[in-house]
């Protein structure tokens, strides 16, 4: 008989900071679709490391996002690896696209949007996101230093470009810095682990 046991999500003080500063920030009106497409999205992970035989060994909630940890026990290859990372963002894509066709009602619009949002976002060529893994992924089947060596100048250069542009829209808008620390945690999050 199998050993199946179940472990329960690990919740991070930062998730609950994250979502309580949400909340009391008035940002109630995008929690719900926030947190629908995120579900989605790490659904689409779930589902393809299911299918291509992986195990979950455990699941954090954490202030940057859902991390699903793989068994280290049932390692995938690079290729069933690459549909799992892309799977999530791929997901969000087919729901955006679902949620923007159908009734036009302003809940599936903003569902559809944050879906499409999420999936664009986190196909960008960073550490830490799906594109970045992905990106790592197809340059370690060629050479592991070079693909480490890309991964950290992409992450450079997509953290400096998500802050410049988040200045853009916070000097136009007055208000909502997210965008700069999206992009001065995605400049630094490679050197996290030097």
């Amino acid at each position: 008989m199998r050993n199946h046991r179940f472990r329960l999500p690990k919740v991070t003080p930062g998730f609950v900071l994250l979502w309580t500063m949400l909340y009391y920030l008035g940002a109630t009106t995008w929690l719900l679709p926030v947190f629908a497409a995120a579900l989605i999205h790490e659904a689409g992970h779930i589902i393809a490391l299911m299918l291509t035989g992986g195990k979950i060994h455990s699941v954090e909630f954490t202030a940057a996002g859902l991390i699903i940890r793989q068994d280290e026990q049932r390692p995938l290859t690079y290729a069933k690896d690459l549909i799992c990372v892309l799977s999530g963002p791929f997901a969000g894509l087919l729901f955006a696209l679902l949620f923007l066709l159908s009734d036009g009602k302003i809940h599936s619009v903003a569902l559809g949007g944050m879906c499409l949002t999420q999936s664009v976002f986190n196909l960008l060529p960073s550490a830490g996101l799906d594109g970045g893994r992905a990106l790592q992924l197809i340059l370690h089947s060629m050479d592991i230093h070079t693909a480490d060596r890309v991964l950290r100048v992409t992450t450079t250069l997509t953290g400096w470009f998500i802050a410049i542009a988040g200045a853009f829209a916070f000097v136009i808008t007055g208000n909502n810095p997210t965008l700069i620390i999206a992009g001065i945690y995605a400049t630094f999050f490679i050197f996290q682990n030097d």
